[in-house]
C-alpha cells in the first residue's frame, strides 16, 4: 500500500473504529514463478475451527467473482481456502502457490484479542479467477465486516488493473479505492458478461471511468480517440447509459490518457483523484 493512500488504507477509512491490522494475502495468478512459492495441501484438522460457505454474509467479496474477499477476525492464524474448478491454475501467491482442492495458508502466531481484516487478493490483471468453494478458520470469533460509507466503482481497462506492475492489482491505485462488487452469482455471470452494476452492495456513491489509456494496441492514436472516441461517442454513450440505467445522482469521474503503467503512475493519479476529493469536501467528515 502506497503512504499517499491515506484515504483509501483499509485501517484507517473502512471502520468507525480502529482496527490493529490489516492482512493483505498477494495472489499471482500468473505463470511467473516465485521463489518464495511453496506449496501446501493439507486438510483442515484444527479443533474449534469455523466453516464459512461461499456465499455466507460474513465474507465480503469484492471485484469480479471469487477474485477477492475480506473477512473480519478475532484470534486467528491460519487460513484455509477449499477451491473449486472454475478458476485458473495454479493460484500462484507471493509465498505461497494453491490449486484446486484444500489449501492451508499460515499466519504464524495468532492475532491474540486483536479484530484483524484479512484480505485475500487475486492480483493478476486478467486470467485471476479463484473459484471459493468454502473457507476455513481456526479462530475463537468471527466478526461482521462493515461497510464504508463511501463506495466507489471503478470501470477501467488492463493498465488501470494493474498490468506491468509487479504485484499487481495491489499496486493499482483502483483497486484500493474500490468497495464494492459483493457477488452471489455464478463464476461465468460477472460484470463483462454482460455489465450490470445493479446489485452492488453497498449502494455506489461515486463512479469513476479510466479509459482509452491502451486504445493504441488497435491502431488507434491518442489524438483521434481523445477528440472523437472519447469526447463524443464514448462519454455520450457511457454517460447516457449509466445515468439512465445505474447512477442516476451519482458524481462521475473520467480519467483520460495517457495513464503511465508503472507505480509512479498510479501514484499520481491517486494524488490528484485525493486533491480533487478534498478540495469538493467529499470525502471529509463522512459526506
Amino acid at each position: 500500500m502506497y503512504e499517499k493512500y491515506r484515504l483509501w488504507q483499509a485501517e484507517e477509512w473502512m471502520f468507525p473504529s480502529p482496527r490493529a491490522i490489516t492482512t493483505i494475502i498477494e495472489l499471482k495468478l500468473e505463470t511467473a514463478l516465485f521463489l518464495l512459492c511453496i506449496q501446501v495441501q493439507s486438510q483442515f484438522a484444527e479443533a474449534g475451527g469455523i466453516v464459512l460457505s461461499y456465499d455466507d454474509p460474513l465474507i465480503d467479496h469484492n471485484d469480479r467473482t471469487g477474485s477477492s474477499f475480506k473477512i473480519n477476525v478475532q484470534d486467528f492464524s491460519n487460513l484455509t481456502l477449499n477451491l473449486g474448478p472454475y478458476m485458473f491454475n495454479p493460484v500462484f501467491l507471493v509465498c505461497f502457490n494453491a490449486t484446486q482442492g484444500v489449501n492451508v495458508i499460515p499466519f504464524g502466531d495468532p492475532f491474540s484479542t486483536l479484530d484483524a481484516v484479512v484480505r485475500v487478493n487475486s492480483i493478476g490483471w486478467q486470467d485471476n479467477h479463484v473459484s471459493i468453494e468454502s473457507i476455513e478458520l481456526n479462530i475463537a470469533s468471527l466478526l461482521p465486516y462493515e461497510q464504508s460509507h463511501i463506495a466507489f466503482q471503478c470501470i477501467g481497462n488492463s493498465l488501470s488493473a494493474g498490468q506491468y506492475l509487479l504485484l499487481g492489482v495491489n499496486q493499482a491505485w483502483s483497486s484500493d479505492v474500490t468497495q464494492i462488487s459483493r457477488k452471489r452469482t455464478d463464476p461465468l455471470h460477472n460484470y463483462t458478461t454482460p455489465w450490470n452494476f445493479k446489485p452492488d452492495y453497498p449502494a455506489v456513491t461515486y463512479v469513476v471511468c479510466i479509459i482509452g489509456a491502451n486504445d493504441s494496441g488497435n491502431n488507434i492514436t491518442a489524438s483521434a480517440f481523445y477528440q472523437v472516441l472519447t469526447l463524443t461517442l464514448y462519454l455520450h454513450k457511457l454517460t447516457g447509459n449509466i445515468r439512465i440505467t445505474t447512477y442516476p445522482v451519482q458524481p462521475l469521474f473520467f480519467i483520460l490518457p495517457p495513464l503511465s503503467p508503472t507505480v509512479q503512475g498510479h501514484q499520481k493519479v491517486a494524488e490528484c483523484f485525493e486533491s480533487s476529493l478534498e478540495a469538493w469536501v467529499m470525502v471529509t467528515e463522512g459526506r
